[in-house]
């Protein structure tokens, strides 16, 4: 495991209840993200990681520990045209589905679903995703589009075929 800054999330859940069944990529829709998700937020949400738009990669939440990226009260039940959606989903988390929290590895990238990740950020995820399957090999890759479908995030800019 590399090590990473770790600046811990305000937002703290205590111990993962499930296996890694999947690393979930969220894009922030602006930066600071850091400084954001180490206060108190109204949402409670923390993620594991965080990919600045530098490239520089931040610990936020242990591994070992569940983050609160996902409403497990609003999951989507419909798929997208092409890319997300709840089938997808349902096929990755198995019987965890109902608790995504507790069985993912979470990550925000600084910056907007609109444009994607920068270049040093599309590196420094691929970079994340390899070292934390290096623990979880079958964990599977979705974005926070799979568990609702409110918003555009991650967006359709993330690298998917690279990762």
């Amino acid at each position: 495991m590399s090590a990473y800054p770790f600046v811990p999330a305000y937002a703290q859940y205590g111990t993962r209840k499930g296996p890694v069944m999947a690393f979930v990529v969220h894009m922030a829709e602006g930066g600071g993200t850091v400084g954001f998700l180490s206060r108190p937020n109204i949402r409670g949400v923390s993620v594991h990681y965080v990919i600045e738009y530098t490239g520089r990669i931040v610990q936020m939440v242990r591994e070992s520990d569940a983050s609160g990226s996902i409403n497990p009260n609003d999951l989507r039940t419909t798929d997208d045209p092409a890319v997300f959606g709840a089938t997808v989903r349902k096929a990755v988390m198995g019987a965890w589905d109902h608790d995504p929290n507790s069985a993912v590895i979470s990550t925000e990238i600084e910056g907007f679903a609109a444009t994607g990740p920068n270049a040093a950020q599309k590196t420094a995820l691929r970079t994340l995703i390899d070292d934390v399957r290096s623990r979880y090999p079958t964990m599977g890759l979705l974005g926070h589009r799979d568990f609702q479908d409110y918003k555009a995030c991650p967006g359709k800019l993330i690298p998917w075929p690279d990762l």
